[in-house]
């Protein structure tokens, strides 16, 4: 009969998974502090070692990366004290730097010997995106590899 029917269907089940490998992200946040400058630089610089960024590539990103956490430092808080968050995500031929502080911006004076951070920032990134809003300053700076010219 019908119970022996369904005996007799077989019933299969395929489970699929495929392996989503994340991409590595740093993370690093400090108390603003000058002193902890080096410290994140340090450990910017040995994760992009890690991760395959070395040469002319790793040095922009730490560069930049210590002017955008020089500014958070110096100007973010007007004195007082907060901490300043950087990730860096992305692929060698593709990173994103973020640095914020949840201070205030403060406009750079002119002329002097100062106020060069955002320039060299901007040099070296393929995007600088500094977004000043009331609960602090977001800076987000790309690093991407030009494509490929095909003859």
């Amino acid at each position: 009969g019908a119970s022996e029917d369904r005996a007799d269907l077989g019933l299969s089940v395929v489970v699929l998974r495929t392996a989503v490998t994340a991409q590595p992200v740093f993370r690093h946040a400090f108390p603003t502090r000058p002193e902890e400058l080096r410290i994140a630089r340090d450990a910017a610089r040995n994760w992009l070692e890690q991760q395959g960024v070395r040469g002319q590539r790793a040095h922009d990103v730490v560069l930049a990366l210590g002017e955008a956490c020089a500014n958070a430092v110096e100007h973010a808080y007007r004195g007082g004290t907060g901490e300043v968050e950087v990730e860096i995500a992305g692929t060698a031929a593709d990173l994103l730097l973020s640095v914020r502080d949840r201070g205030h911006w403060r406009v750079p004076a002119a002329g002097g010997d100062r106020g060069r951070g955002t320039s060299i920032m901007q040099a070296l990134a393929s995007e600088l995106r500094v977004d000043t809003t009331e609960g602090g300053t977001p800076v987000t700076i790309r690093f991407r590899e030009p494509e490929a010219v095909t003859a």
